[in-house]
C-alpha cells in the first residue's frame, strides 16, 4: 500500500494511519537521509517499530534498502500489521535480548518510552545507531559513551502542538584497533591537545572518534579517499576512515 494510500489526518496513535501523521513522516525522513552516508551494510534493525511505518517509508523513497530491515516489537497485533506495509522481516520479541551483529545498524524512535539501556548494552563495537527523543534533549547523557556522528533536532507540530524532536546517530568504538594510537608526533602533523595520535592524525580526546571512523571504513572495505565522504560526521571520525582508504 503506498503511503497516499493512508490518511494523514488522523489522530489516533494505535492505528496504522495515525502512525503515519505529517510530523511521524517528516520525523523519519529526517532520519533517514541523515544515517543513509553513516550506515553500515549489514541488518538495519529497526526496535520498538510499531506499525512498522519506518520501514514502509524506507521502502517507498528507496533512501535505506528495506531488505536488509529488520523490525522488532513486542506486540503481536503490531507486528502483523507491520507485515501488511513493508517487505522488511518481522519479529515479535525484546530487543534487550536481542543478539545484534557488528556490522549491524540499529534504528530506535522510542526512546521516551524506553526502560533502561539492555539493548544499547548489547551492541557490539561497530554498530551504528540512530536514536530519537521528543521533547528530552538527554541523548548524550544515555549514550555517552558512544562516538557521536550526528546531534540535531528537528521542529514538529502534531495535534497537541508544537514540539522539538531530538536525533544522535553514533557509533560504539571499536577498541581492538587502538594499538594505531601512538604518543608520537608524526613529521608535519598538527600538535595533538593530548598528545595522542592516530595513524597519523592528532585527536582531541581519546582518539574514539578515529578509531570509529577507521573501523566504518574498514567494513565497508573503503580503499579508495575519494570514496570518503567529507561531511559524514565529525573531523576525527572522517580522518579515521580517511586513514584506512589511504592505507596507513
Amino acid at each position: 500500500m503506498p503511503m497516499t494510500d493512508i490518511s494523514l489526518n488522523e489522530a489516533s496513535p494505535d492505528t496504522v494511519a495515525g502512525s503515519f501523521s505529517d510530523d511521524l513522516i517528516a520525523s523519519k525522513l529526517w532520519l533517514l537521509r541523515r544515517l543513509q552516508p553513516m550506515a553500515n551494510d549489514g541488518r538495519i534493525v529497526i526496535i520498538g517499530s510499531w506499525n512498522g511505518n519506518l520501514a514502509k517509508i524506507a521502502q517507498d523513497t528507496e533512501i535505506l534498502p528495506v531488505d536488509r530491515m529488520v523490525n522488532i516489537d513486542l506486540d503481536p497485533a503490531a507486528v502483523n500489521r507491520g507485515k501488511k506495509l513493508s517487505q522488511a522481516r518481522h519479529i515479535c520479541g525484546d530487543a534487550n535480548t536481542f543478539d545484534y551483529w557488528p556490522d549491524d545498524t540499529v534504528i530506535n524512535t522510542s526512546h521516551n518510552d524506553w526502560t533502561g539501556s539492555g539493548w544499547y548494552d548489547r551492541l557490539p563495537p561497530g554498530v551504528v545507531f540512530a536514536v530519537q527523543t521528543r521533547d528530552r534533549n538527554d541523548l548524550m547523557e544515555s549514550y555517552g559513551d558512544s562516538v557521536p556522528l550526528y546531534q540535531g533536532n528537528l521542529q514538529l507540530r502534531d495535534q497537541d502542538g508544537a514540539y522539538t524532536r531530538f536525533m544522535l546517530i553514533g557509533v560504539k568504538p571499536d577498541t581492538a584497533i587502538c594499538e594505531n594510537i601512538s604518543t608520537q608526533r608524526p613529521p608535519n602533523s598538527p600538535p595533538s591537545p593530548v598528545g595522542l595520535y592516530y595513524k597519523g592524525y592528532p585527536c582531541t580526546k581519546d582518539c574514539s572518534g578515529h578509531m570509529a571512523g577507521y573501523a566504518w571504513a574498514q567494513r565497508k572495505n573503503l580503499k579508495n579517499a575519494s570514496y570518503v565522504p567529507r561531511d559524514i560526521a565529525s573531523t576525527s571520525f572522517y580522518e579515521g576512515a580517511l586513514s584506512y582508504a589511504q592505507g596507513r
